[in-house]
């Protein structure tokens, strides 16, 4: 009996082990799963100018921000690795390409801005796959970009009802 006791406590510790149990180290960081969020809106406005465009990110599609013809910038407070990005509108038509009603830009540093092909189409910070329809425009990156900050203009003087912006992190740059 008490060989299979042995046994039994063994084969219990080695079954611990091999599913990750009983090491001291197990929990660490980097061994816990990648769980993405919505940057913009997790920045609670941590900078967002005008502070009226507060709507943009406040995560209820009930609510909106018109543009105007100053564009809007949410900052997220820090650089943040982003894998897509997702702006919503009240349904409208848009015009993209090379001069869009709708310029969403990307910032690493909040001072200078690349244009991203979610509205350019042509040029621009690199999209690995857009959508743009009568409600949305998105656009994912691969691989994700470091950013810090997104700028929104209407260039053309129209002016659109946004619902949401939702900026998606990444776990691979």
């Amino acid at each position: 009996m008490k060989n299979i006791t042995k046994v039994l406590t063994f084969s219990s510790i080695v079954l611990l082990t091999a599913c990750g149990g009983g090491g001291s180290d197990d929990n660490k960081d980097s061994n816990k799963p990648f769980t993405p969020t919505n940057a913009a809106a997790a920045s609670n406005g941590a900078t967002i100018t005008p502070t009226t465009a507060s709507n943009l990110i406040d995560g209820d599609v009930t609510t909106s921000w018109t543009s105007n013809d100053s564009p809007v910038v949410i900052s997220f407070g820090a650089v943040k690795k982003i894998g897509s990005i997702k702006l919503t509108r009240i349904n409208s038509s848009a015009t993209l390409g090379t001069s869009p009603d709708i310029l969403v830009e990307l910032s690493d540093n909040g001072t200078t801005y690349t244009k991203s092909k979610m509205s350019l189409m042509f040029s621009g910070a690199d999209c690995y796959s857009t959508t743009s329809n009568a409600t949305s425009m998105s656009c994912t990156m691969k691989p994700a970009r470091n950013i810090s900050h997104i700028r929104i203009s209407t260039p053309n003087s129209k002016f659109y009802d946004f619902l949401e912006l939702e900026a998606i992190t990444s776990d691979a740059l």
